[in-house]
């Protein structure tokens, strides 16, 4: 009736609703129309408002972002490709006041119609997406240490893994190529990893990795 696309209309229903600072920013014009529909894809008020500061203030002069800066603020800083979870998407027990991701409307995917030119699915709530992180590894740290096996935190790990990415020293990472493989050596053992010589090491970014002392893993390939 009004001839506007599906989009149009869900993006105008949607600025009503802007937290307080967005919506006077909104009004006075100092927050544009495209800007503010960023502000409003923030799921919680506490993003919306944090985002909107630095929407208006990260600008040149400290002023306004334009539409792409801010937008490239929101893909970098507040938006995580659902694909990169080490967690099981479907999984509504690891943080059960937030349920599972693929319930979630909080992920574009639920919305396709706001969110059309994104592609992935993707998690707009990062604050809820860091606690499942968070969850996970605690999760497996206790299960780790129940099946016997070796878990390597804090001081201990930064000394022997001081960086991300790099092999821990005296160690190799059961699922990261070593330097001259072309496959981890997680498939190159199949059945013949040493369950009771798997160690959890705490990486520089807080993920738990497998990983197998190296001489083990040396007796292993060579027999």
């Amino acid at each position: 009736a009004i001839r506007k696309s599906r989009t149009h209309v869900f993006e105008a229903l949607r600025l009503p609703g802007l937290c307080p600072d967005a919506l006077l920013a909104l009004r006075q014009g100092t927050l544009k129309r495209s800007v503010a529909l960023l502000v409003a894809q923030r799921p919680t008020p506490a993003l919306q408002q944090e985002f909107t500061r630095k929407v208006l203030t990260g600008g040149p002069d400290n002023g306004p972002l334009s539409y792409r800066a801010a937008l490239d603020l929101a893909r970098r800083n507040y938006m995580t490709d659902l694909a990169q979870a080490p967690f099981a998407l479907d999984d509504a027990t690891l943080l059960p006041k937030a349920g599972a991701c693929t319930q979630c409307p909080k992920r574009t995917g639920a919305a396709p119609e706001l969110w059309d030119k994104q592609g992935a699915d993707v998690c707009t709530d990062t604050t809820c997406f860091a606690d499942k992180k968070d969850a996970h590894y605690t999760r497996i740290t206790i299960q780790a240490k129940e099946r016997g096996r070796k878990v390597i935190t804090g001081a201990e790990a930064r000394e022997i893994m001081p960086t991300e990415g790099v092999a821990p020293t005296g160690y190799i990472l059961l699922d990261k190529p070593r330097k001259g493989d072309t496959q981890p050596l997680r498939t190159l053992l199949g059945d013949e990893v040493p369950e009771g010589k798997i160690v959890l090491i705490e990486a520089p970014s807080g993920a738990m990795v497998e990983a197998v002392p190296t001489r083990t893993a040396g007796a292993v390939l060579e027999a």
